[in-house]
């Protein structure tokens, strides 16, 4: 079954590489995939038919994503089947994968992954203009345990079913996420259960660190649980403004970081994890006109501090 979804469109407006939504392999080697696995020699997806072989194959090893890739609104493997848990790494490399539709699985987890755990870690994607549909539904991944953690990713996709969330459905023990953003539209269809822009249900052990979302909440249903430097509901114009790419960069221009943003007229929506020319982001207090009194406002930049 095809299905387009409408996404954020130019906020992310890359080349991408298209799946033909035929092409299927049954070993990495047939399908090309370079790499050992390894953290020092990853295996690496750089077109739509390797994604869809890691999306059957599922190796539980490291891999690194070097190009945008669309499925074109196909169904995406990987995600329905509790057998393809993923143990791994994957660096998308601030890439986006985008076109991935789930729908009725036998198991009801509808994601890009369907469960990640025992210290699986997923880092530096965009999951965007996809449609996901079940029980435990997420952006990144249905249901999150076993010491796995999500770092510096985000969603635009349009969810439903129960436990929904805009990166986790549902999550146990684990390092959490942290550094994530979700701009996803999600509708809960138990009345018992629940949606979360962030995390649909989770309990005491999962941490959720510096995340932002366009939901009214961060959180569905949870239990004794915590959430540091969390905001949920917020505005198109915060984000636009630079205001939250900075804070996803730990609110500093310095050292590593992977959050950028071309801020002003004709600029990105929102935080992107590509760098491209001037769309670091910086922040400067605003002043009044005797230059030494603070306005109280917070600015933000492509030009080191100065707006």
């Amino acid at each position: 079954m095809l299905l387009l979804v409408v996404g954020m469109g130019d906020a992310w407006a890359q080349t991408a590489s298209i799946w033909d939504g035929a092409t299927k392999y049954t070993t990495l080697a047939a399908a090309g995939i370079t790499g050992a696995g390894t953290e020092a020699s990853p295996y690496i997806i750089d077109n739509a038919n390797k994604f869809v072989a890691f999306g059957y194959l599922v190796t539980n090893a490291y891999w690194k994503l070097t190009a945008d890739i669309d499925l074109g609104g196909n169904e995406w493997p990987y995600s329905g089947n509790n057998a393809k848990t993923f143990k791994g790494h994957f660096d998308g490399q601030g890439h986006t994968v985008s076109g991935l539709y789930v729908y009725d699985n036998p198991t009801g987890l509808a994601s890009f992954v369907g469960i990640l755990e025992a210290n699986g870690k997923i880092m530096n994607l965009g999951v965007i203009s996809s449609y996901f549909e079940g029980s435990r539904v997420g952006g990144i991944s249905g249901y999150t345990d076993g010491k796995s953690e999500i770092i510096d990713c985000y969603s635009d996709i349009i969810g439903k079913g129960d436990y929904i969330g805009g990166i986790v459905g549902q999550g146990s023990e684990c390092k959490g996420i942290s550094n994530c953003y979700s701009t996803s539209e999600l509708t809960c269809t138990v009345d018992f259960l629940s949606a979360g822009g962030i995390v649909g249900e989770k309990n005491s052990t999962f941490p959720i660190t510096n995340c932002y979302t366009t939901c009214s909440t961060i959180l569905g249903l949870t239990f004794n649980s915590f959430e540091s430097a969390c905001e949920a509901g917020v505005s198109v114009e915060r984000f636009a403004s630079g205001e939250i790419a900075y804070k996803l960069n730990g609110s500093t221009s310095e050292g590593n970081f992977v959050w950028y943003q071309k801020i002003g007229e004709g600029g990105d929506a929102y935080p992107s994890l590509t760098k491209a020319k001037d769309n670091t982001v910086y922040y400067s207090p605003g002043y009044l006109c005797d230059g030494v009194t603070a306005d109280g406002e917070m600015h933000y930049s492509n030009n080191g501090g100065r707006y």
